[in-house]
């Protein structure tokens, strides 16, 4: 404990409850798989974690996030495919107080993600299955801004690594556009850009 209070600058008095909640909300970018990247296009995401202070710098929690991707070019292809995204994960980070109104937190959630595909439609009469599942592991960091007391606004990126490709014949892509040329063997991945909010739970310490 006291190793880690001499990482703090000691003009900086830090104060913060044992407890609090992170929510963040922010739009995932497809960069991994190129049918993935050209062909789905993020609409959202969003979590929330509940977390434990273990000192003044390191804390950890557990979550869950739920995401939406959509195909492109909706109009085009005559479909409306979705891919609803449900991840239950636990944090570890670590918060660097800039002064004592700022600070930044680099963290680490590890998790298993359960997607559902909808609104599928397969031109030659294959039944899709709607199911894919796979680990998570996403590294990321925010920057926030004390607003009150026990409150905080700012803002997050972070980096989705899912351990499983995405299959396009799953959906049936290759029936409804010309995939030739775009690799499918990489692992599934996006990145998050967005805001976030820390509530601080209880007095602060």
């Amino acid at each position: 404990m006291q190793a880690q209070e001499e990482d703090v600058p000691e003009d900086i008095k830090i104060e913060m409850p044992r407890f609090s909640l992170r929510l963040n909300a922010g739009v995932p970018n497809p960069t991994t798989n190129q049918v993935f990247q050209q062909k789905f296009i993020g609409i959202y995401e969003a979590n929330l974690a509940f977390n434990i202070n273990l000192s003044k710098l390191f804390f950890v929690g557990v979550g869950f996030k739920n995401g939406l991707l959509s195909i492109t070019n909706r109009i085009q292809y005559g479909v409306n495919t979705k891919m609803q995204m449900n991840t239950a994960f636990v944090k570890v980070g670590c918060n660097y107080f800039h002064s004592s109104k700022v600070f930044s937190t680099f963290y680490l959630n590890m998790g298993y993600n359960k997607s559902m595909f909808a609104s599928v439609v397969c031109p030659k009469g294959h039944q899709p299955d709607p199911h894919w599942e796979a680990a998570v592991i996403e590294p990321g960091y925010s920057i926030n801004f004390y607003a009150e007391d026990n409150l905080t606004l700012g803002f997050y990126t972070s980096f989705n690594y899912m351990n499983r490709r995405f299959d396009p014949e799953q959906v049936c892509l290759q029936d409804l556009t010309s995939l030739k040329g775009l690799n499918t063997s990489q692992n599934t991945s996006y990145v998050n850009i967005g805001l976030e909010m820390y509530i601080g739970l209880g007095k602060k310490k």
